[in-house]
């Protein structure tokens, strides 16, 4: 099947919406909801699928591209060949300078450990979209992630900064779902950070990135109190 078969909606094209209802959701939404940019965009580009019967991309950030693909595919015999031609698309968008991670949005969400509450997706989908279009397959969503990207050049940073040394490196760190680090003031103790969980919870929950780095944030502020002389 040819790329012309991939509807595909790249990031300069999706900025400005996700700006403007980022702006939106500044003013009516508290705490956390603010950061839920993502999930209209998700229902609208799903229904896309499911309507055009092609698969959709979406890149929603620089390291984020969503691909719904509509099972109207597998009833004719395309799902496997479409989906790895819209993998390949997915990746090139995001250029990435290493391995990308591939997240299918019910296996996110079944997986363990559980999901905190606000990163479930009945917290948020209404029934019809939840149990008409999700649920029913009718519509597989899945996130390519350039986790590597934010790994090496938001997340490591941000332990060196405060004196922590990382024990594993990428691959084990996404395999694993944990990076291991330790601090020189407790030689001894390994801390185990679950950032893999959080990006679950921002594709479930339909958050943006600044999501993750912000649960990232508290873990580590958390982290922090918990040395000698810090509490």
């Amino acid at each position: 099947m040819p790329d012309s078969a991939i509807i595909t909606h790249r990031l300069d094209t999706c900025r400005a919406y996700l700006e403007q209802h980022a702006l939106d959701l500044r003013e009516q939404a508290p705490g956390l909801q603010s950061l839920a940019t993502h999930r209209q965009a998700m229902v609208n580009f799903a229904y896309e699928a499911l309507e055009s019967g092609q698969v959709v991309l979406a890149q929603l950030d620089p390291n984020l591209v969503y691909a719904f693909v509509p099972s109207v595919l597998a009833d004719h015999g395309g799902t496997g060949d479409m989906f790895e031609q819209a993998q390949d698309l997915a990746i090139s968008m995001l250029d990435p300078q290493g391995p990308v991670m591939g997240l299918e949005l019910l296996a996110a969400e079944g997986a363990d450990p559980p999901l905190a509450e606000q990163g479930r997706i009945e917290g948020w989908m209404t029934p019809e979209f939840l149990d008409g279009v999700v649920l029913e397959g009718r519509v597989r969503i899945v996130l390519f992630f350039d986790g590597e990207s934010v790994f090496r050049e938001s997340l490591t940073p941000q332990l060196d900064k405060r004196g922590y040394e990382l024990l594993n490196d990428y691959d084990d760190a996404a395999s694993r779902g944990v990076m291991r680090v330790r601090h020189p003031s407790v030689p001894g103790r390994v801390f185990r950070v679950p950032w893999v969980q959080w990006v679950r919870e921002m594709l479930c929950g339909g958050y943006n990135l600044v999501y993750m780095m912000a649960c990232f944030a508290v873990y580590l502020q958390k982290m922090q109190e918990s040395l000698p002389g810090e509490a």
